[in-house]
């Protein structure tokens, strides 16, 4: 079960009907991956030794309102970012 890995953050897939968003593969977006990290300011993830995992997840709370496009699906409406790039450290918030 996925939780969110933002600082004091409890919020997770089972309990909460929020949107999660995967931390960028460090492999692929590094770049981007050191943004996020940085941002949800974890000690637990350095960028050198961190791994890519679907568990690895920060949740809507940690975005501002403007990061997000609201698509509706058949089952409930999701929030989905904009483009990841906007997810940086002056968006996610602790």
């Amino acid at each position: 079960m996925p939780h969110c890995q933002g600082f004091r953050c409890s919020n997770h897939t089972e309990k909460n009907k929020k949107s999660f968003f995967q931390i960028p593969n460090p492999e692929t977006h590094a770049e981007l991956c050191k943004k996020w990290l940085n941002a949800i300011s974890v000690k637990k993830f350095d960028f050198k030794s961190f791994k890519s995992s679907r568990f690895n997840v920060v949740c809507e709370e940690h975005f501002t309102e403007d990061c997000f496009t609201q698509r509706l699906s058949k089952r409930k409406s999701r929030l989905r970012l904009k483009n990841p790039v906007y997810a940086d450290e002056s968006v996610i918030r602790n």
